[in-house]
């Protein structure tokens, strides 16, 4: 049975502290799997990877989600951030990165690096399972494709 989204309790507690691992991060966020939408989470850390701020960036439908690197970015330089982590749920349980979830952590990427803002993973959790961009490599393959990729689009979601 899918958990209905509510407004007042989209996410469990802030972490405070310091994430070690995508595995710590998968289990604090767990509960988002049984979403009935998809929803976008991120975790905005200091220099010392210390967790300065979390936030619900958006909500969408069953299959996608807008996201909005401006505002992603905006909330990162008010909170003093210097890097990201992203997580977002997939209803399906099917954790697999589409092609909207590559090209939306390519384009945070490149928004990213040119304000000295790092995402260090992309986080999918399905039911039960958890694909991290960093575990699997496509963290280092999206950085390559950051400096080959075209202009980034106003509007872009996930999927």
């Amino acid at each position: 049975m899918q958990e209905q989204i509510s407004v007042f309790r989209v996410t469990r507690p802030a972490i405070k502290g310091k994430l070690q691992d995508p595995r710590a991060t998968y289990e604090h966020f767990k509960g988002q799997a049984d979403w009935d939408r998809e929803a976008m989470i991120v975790i905005y850390l200091n220099s010392q990877n210390h967790i300065v701020h979390q936030e619900l960036h958006s909500i969408g439908s069953l299959t996608s989600s807008a996201i909005y690197p401006r505002e992603v970015m905006k909330l990162a330089l008010l909170k003093s951030a210097t890097a990201l982590i992203l997580i977002h749920n997939h209803p399906s349980g099917d954790t697999e990165p589409s092609r909207a979830d590559r090209e939306i952590t390519r384009d945070l990427y490149r928004v990213g690096k040119v304000l000295d803002i790092l995402i260090h993973d992309h986080i999918i959790i399905g039911q039960g399972v958890y694909y991290s961009f960093s575990e699997h490599g496509l963290m280092e393959q999206i950085q390559n494709e950051a400096l080959q990729a075209p202009l980034i689009r106003s509007r872009r979601g996930v999927a």
